[in-house]
């Protein structure tokens, strides 16, 4: 991201397909390297497979998305979220 001066960096955890899971404290950490100005989109469409896995608090220029469509058997509703920082939502 800070080569490449990148706006955004996209990371799934879960990962779909292979299910990898990233460890709170991994992301938090991944964040903090990343420059001040890059977004960091964390989509966490499978984490209520392992919430013991999930970020339950803000972090600086990040958005995460879920969705209720994995877990709760709602995919033709395809109704999902963003959690933000106020500004942004």
């Amino acid at each position: 991201a800070t080569e490449h001066k990148a706006a955004a960096v996209y990371l799934a955890n879960p990962d779909n397909p292979t299910g990898h899971v990233f460890l709170p404290s991994d992301i938090l950490e991944f964040r903090h390297k990343l420059p001040a100005d890059t977004v960091l989109l964390l989509d966490e469409a499978y984490i209520d497979f392992c919430p013991e896995m999930g970020l339950w608090h803000r972090m600086h220029n990040t958005v995460q998305t879920r969705t209720l469509s994995k877990a709760y058997g709602l995919a033709g509703l395809r109704i999902g979220y963003a959690i933000a920082d106020k500004r942004w939502v």
